[in-house]
């Protein structure tokens, strides 16, 4: 068996973690990392020496080598030049001179990728291009141009969390728009669709109330915004049956498009809002739809009425009642 090695060089933290990142989701075997602050050779050697159990390779990650201690990179170099077959080794840097003899002994046995100074518009290329490529593999599209307004509209550090929260937006095959973007990825500031989901479901209704009042307040459409939501808790509900079914590992393979993060906040969230609730959530968006069709009624009137029908509990309140609040002064 061919050992890996490779060496991954980039002055962003946020890129590094990034290419390492897609470098570990192809491997079957956990990552063992490995920090400079808390680095120890014996430790290194020790996982090194253990051959896997019931596993054909391990992984070991370590990374900013470059602020290792001289002895470390010492003892690191010597392992570079006779490693381990069983070893899958993935290490980082900020800065590392090809002619240092470390640099040299990776490039001998593995690979070095090196993310070297770019221009603005270099930069701007390369982000758009990964960003198609990561919305390709989860069976969706975007186009350039979208993707040029994505990268304008978040920070780095969030960008791949952003992406994520819009290819769970989007139906399969298809495509993430402007739109899309602007409902959902905001994030200097501005309150989002994705923000106000997360409060129905957290039993905000002071936060729901003012974030759905300035969604409307900026123009976004009142069905556009009820469509998200219908979204939202359809997935909800979904996700508690898989719960209750199947656990945690049913929930994964039902939604492979969140990332382990982003998954852990929303079964937390589901759990706590309950399917009852999810499913009354579910019959009120539909009811209010209805009423934005039928009735000339303010958008934001309406917007508020479901919120606070969302956020508490009036299971004991009659269909009834509820429907005086909508229905025209004769």
């Amino acid at each position: 068996m061919l050992t890996s090695m490779q060496l991954i060089i980039a002055t962003d933290k946020e890129e590094r973690r990034r290419l390492l990142s897609s470098r570990l989701k192809r491997s079957l075997s956990s990552a063992q990392i490995f920090y400079p602050e808390t680095f120890s050779l014996s430790d290194f050697f020790q996982e090194v020496e253990t051959r896997p159990f019931l596993q054909a390779s391990k992984v070991l990650v370590i990374e900013e080598i470059d602020r290792l201690e001289s002895t470390f990179k010492e003892g690191l170099l010597e392992y570079c030049k006779r490693p381990a077959d069983w070893i899958d080794l993935y290490l980082t840097a900020t800065s590392l001179s090809s002619q240092t003899k470390l640099y040299k002994a990776v490039q001998a046995k593995g690979e070095i990728v090196h993310l070297k100074s770019e221009k603005p518009w270099e930069r701007k290329e390369r982000h758009t291009h990964w960003i198609q490529t990561y919305v390709q593999e989860h069976g969706a599209s975007i186009s350039s141009q979208t993707a040029e307004a994505l990268i304008k509209a978040v920070d780095a550090s969030t960008l791949q969390s952003e992406l994520d929260k819009l290819l769970n937006y989007v139906e399969e095959g298809g495509e993430i728009t402007l739109q899309a973007i602007h409902a959902l990825s905001t994030p200097m500031h501005r309150e989002t669709l994705w923000q106000l989901s997360d409060a129905l479901l957290a039993l905000e209704s002071a936060i729901a109330l003012r974030i759905g009042r300035l969604l409307i307040h900026e123009g976004l459409s009142l069905f556009a915004l009820l469509g998200h939501l219908r979204k939202q808790f359809e997935s909800t509900d979904q996700m508690l049956q898989i719960l209750r079914t199947e656990g945690k590992t049913g929930v994964s393979v039902a939604f492979p498009k969140l990332s382990p993060q982003f998954l852990d906040k929303k079964i937390r969230l589901a759990g706590r809002f309950g399917q009852p609730r999810s499913k009354r959530a579910l019959l009120l968006i539909y009811e209010t739809e209805l009423r934005a069709k039928s009735q000339a009624v303010d958008p934001a009137l309406l917007i508020e009425i479901l919120i606070i029908q969302v956020t508490h509990d009036t299971h004991s309140s009659s269909q009834s009642s509820r429907s005086r609040l909508f229905t025209p002064a004769r």
